[in-house]
């Protein structure tokens, strides 16, 4: 049983090294700029609206259609990479693969966010960082869509929604596991709280990192809301 992660990282660095590239090269896949340039006569989604390669952007720049293909790609690549690391620890135990299941989730992000098939520079992981959390904490996601939800319909402005969910990602999972083992008396290894607790901060400072620019139209009243009345809605 391998509850400590350093000792879960040393004992099998082979397996964890091929987990990490293997997320990294999935992660890698953008398919906002795939069914950009399928819909859109070869255009670079980098080149269009604000830019970035994800949901939102396309959705704003290239269409419904594109977008839904773009969020279903991004969110299942990020399934794919977890269920791949799963198989190579086939064997382990419950938190072990819990482990193996942040670590890929984290470096199919950095993938998202530095693909090395398209010069580094891709999307702000909000969908894959949606897919982490699904495999490792459906629960957790469930609460994150809410608080996603309500924002989005208090504010109207999606980036403001993202942002606010990122914040409240690690917070929530803290929370989550001390319910379950105060209350339900779900039995924690040692430190799992903190380890997990460290994965959601990371992926959530990554998604804040990638919105830096959108932090600052936000404190400057300048980012734009969604409207059902334009294309981009």
């Amino acid at each position: 049983m391998y509850y400590s992660f350093f000792y879960f990282i040393e004992s099998h660095w082979l397996q964890v090294f091929a987990v990490a590239l293997i997320s990294y090269l999935i992660g890698s896949v953008c398919f906002s700029i795939i069914f950009t340039k399928l819909f859109k006569n070869g255009e670079d989604i980098r080149n269009l609206g604000s830019k970035n390669a994800g949901f939102t952007n396309v959705l704003r720049s290239v269409g419904g259609w594109p977008a839904i293909f773009t969020m279903l790609g991004d969110s299942f690549k990020c399934i794919v990479a977890i269920v791949i690391s799963r198989y190579i620890f086939i064997a382990a135990d419950y938190f072990s693969l819990q482990y193996i299941s942040y670590l890929s989730g984290l470096f199919c992000s950095l993938g998202h966010v530095f693909p090395c098939w398209y010069k580094f520079k891709g999307g702000k992981s909000v969908l894959v960082s949606a897919a982490v959390i699904f495999m490792t904490d459906w629960q957790v996601l469930l609460v994150l869509l809410c608080i996603f939800l309500i924002s989005l319909h208090i504010f109207k402005i999606m980036s403001l929604s993202s942002i606010i969910a990122a914040i409240s990602y690690p917070c929530l999972n803290a929370a989550v596991c001390l319910l379950r083992q105060n209350f339900l008396r779900y039995a924690f290894p040692e430190y799992y709280l903190i380890y997990s607790t460290c994965f959601c901060l990371i992926l959530a400072g990554i998604v804040l990192l990638k919105h830096k620019s959108n932090i600052i139209r936000l404190l400057n009243g300048e980012e734009k809301k969604i409207s059902i009345h334009k294309k981009d809605s």
